[in-house]
């Protein structure tokens, strides 16, 4: 017997002992662990409860040349030397092999002096620095623990930092088991119109509804087969829808004078202005309702859609028909 499933025998791995600290009294966590240390060859970085975390670093070095003026040089590097590389860049320049794109000492292009003559120089060096954190977590639970117990057996192989992996969506969820369940995918917000933006697209639709009702009472007077009466029945229902029209919009109107220069917040909060758009709205659509009927039954009577013939008769046309 290599070892002893004992927490305060002398043969207890160390490797057990130290995952197991603080859950001496939970007998079935302790098995589960040396279950897991057992099957992955007694190395915790092999078994299914390990967590591993790497670190990479990168360090990137970028270098800044510029064209100097030999003035500047000279009030940088001193008389001297600023010569010195003057004379080595006018060097460069001329012996440089003929695919060398760089250019090593030129001539100002608007003063033709030596002091403004021009050198490549380093300039400067920037040091970026890179660091990557990985965490790779891994957890096997079998049927035999439930969900506290598995939680505590995460906790061991994470170091205690279980809610933080929870904030960034990682492992069991908060009273959860082994399985985590997906979360309903959240639905889209609905755009809200803002109130006076309604109140303009009613009073359009409004001047819309008066536009049609125009060009209906035009084919009412203009209509020769109906009769007398059943035309001046519908000129009165026009002429009653009409007027619900305009008396909605103009009120909706009166009210949305009222909105100018409002938030949309501050309209809500004015409750009596907030009641007289609602009402008004309320109305305009109301009246609408009463147009769209009134407008269906003159439709049928005016523009009765076509009688449809019997199939069987139909089919008879179709075969006296002479052919093509």
């Amino acid at each position: 017997m290599r070892f002893h499933r004992s927490l305060s025998s002398s043969r207890c791995p160390p490797a057990v002992l130290e995952r197991a600290k603080g859950k001496r009294h939970n007998r079935q966590l302790i098995g589960e662990l040396f279950e897991s240390w057992l099957s992955a060859g007694e190395d915790w970085m092999q078994s299914s409860v390990v967590a591993n975390a790497t670190r990479s670093m990168a360090q990137r070095k970028r270098g800044k040349y510029v064209m100097m003026e030999f003035r500047a040089l000279k009030t940088r590097f001193g008389g001297p030397l600023a010569k010195q590389i003057l004379t080595e860049k006018k060097q460069q320049q001329e012996n440089k092999d003929a695919n060398d794109p760089l250019t090593y000492w030129m001539k100002h292009p608007d003063v033709a002096s030596e002091d403004f003559e021009m050198v490549r120089i380093f300039d400067s060096m920037v040091y970026e620095d890179e660091v990557q954190d990985d965490l790779t977590l891994g957890i096997c639970a079998s049927g035999n623990l439930d969900a506290s117990q598995t939680r505590q057996a995460m906790q061991i192989a994470v170091g205690g930092e279980i809610e933080k992996l929870q904030s960034m969506g990682l492992g069991m969820q908060p009273g959860g088991g082994g399985n985590s369940v997906p979360a309903a995918p959240t639905e889209k917000p609905k755009k809200v119109t803002p109130i006076s933006k309604q109140v303009t697209n009613k009073i359009s639709s409004s001047s819309a509804k008066l536009t049609e009702l125009m060009a209906w009472e035009s084919k009412i007077k203009d209509n020769t087969v109906l009769s007398p009466t059943l035309l001046a029945g519908f000129a009165t229902e026009l002429g009653a829808r009409k007027d619900a029209i305009t008396s909605a919009k103009t009120t909706l109107e009166s009210s949305y004078a009222k909105t100018l220069g409002k938030t949309d917040a501050q309209i809500q909060e004015d409750k009596e202005l907030l009641e007289t758009i609602t009402t008004s709205l309320a109305n305009v659509e109301a009246a609408f309702t009463s147009f769209n009927g009134t407008i269906k039954s003159i439709k049928l009577a005016i523009d009765p859609p076509p009688k449809k013939e019997p199939k069987a008769k139909a089919k008879a046309k179709a075969d006296a028909a002479p052919p093509a």
